[in-house]
């Protein structure tokens, strides 16, 4: 099975290579479809024989709908897909044939998916190199938990934050909850993991939290902690956060804030 197997791939490679279909790749993309492709193959090699209807047949299908999946998260051109399985098909043969007619709906399905899953992450990438977490005042720090935010989002936004923090030298964080539409229970739960942080550099938090917000992560078990001051309103927790500790200097700081100076 494995002499027939890497046969089969050396095989498949020296097509691809000559296919029109994927003159827009760079030789390097081209080299890795071969390993991409190889479940696929390994499975169809198994079914060699056998008739299009046998349910052993299925595994092949499948692994042909996460090729094209993985084709199109990886940012692959459209062609890639189509010039990938006819050159299994130029090397398969005859038995190639029996399932290959069935495969094209499902090729279509996984590669639009996984264009749609790679462009959902360059979006979420974006929300969360622009989510802001900005000085406002001497000392005191916003953080917006804005509700597009996933969950790798949310553990680049909150490690950003514990790092200005740190650099900055801070006294008290506001954490907003409460402005945009509530995240998933995961990602507001890494966001609220920031009190860990803030609380290991004595830095008070202050969490402005929507009634969605609250239900989303009382669903995921979280409670805030005792030195954690937990507010309905962005303007509350904002007035907390301004009049912590040095009242002078605080309001000063934020008029300075206001004003742009």
């Amino acid at each position: 099975m494995h002499a027939a197997l890497d046969a089969t791939l050396a095989q498949v490679r020296t097509a691809l290579a000559r296919s029109a279909l994927l003159a827009g790749e760079s030789p390097a993309r081209i080299e890795t479809l071969g390993d991409e492709l190889r479940p696929f193959i390994e499975a169809a090699l198994r079914c060699t024989g056998l008739e299009s209807v046998d349910l052993r047949w299925s595994e092949v299908r499948s692994l042909a709908l996460l090729f094209a999946y993985r084709m199109g998260d990886q940012g692959y051109v459209p062609g890639i897909v189509s010039g990938a399985i006819l050159a299994w098909r130029e090397t398969a043969g005859a038995d190639g044939g029996t399932v290959l007619d069935g495969l094209w709906a499902l090729l279509l399905d996984g590669y639009a998916r996984g264009r749609a899953d790679r462009e959902r992450a360059t979006i979420l990438r974006a929300v969360a190199a622009a989510t802001a977490v900005i000085e406002v005042a001497p000392k005191r720090w916003l953080v917006a938990g804005v509700g597009a935010l996933d969950l790798d989002g949310a553990r680049e936004v909150s490690a950003r934050a514990a790092a200005r923090l740190l650099r900055g030298d801070a006294e008290a964080v506001l954490l907003d909850l409460a402005t945009g539409p509530a995240g998933e229970s995961a990602a507001l739960l890494e966001l609220v993991g920031l009190e860990r942080d803030a609380g290991s550099l004595g830095v008070r938090v202050i969490v402005a939290m929507s009634n969605e917000s609250r239900a989303a992560l009382a669903a995921g078990g979280w409670c805030a902690a005792p030195t954690t001051e937990v507010l309905p309103t962005v303007e509350a927790a904002m007035r907390s956060l301004l009049w912590t500790g040095d009242r002078w200097r605080s309001a000063f700081g934020w008029v300075v804030q206001r004003a742009g100076w």
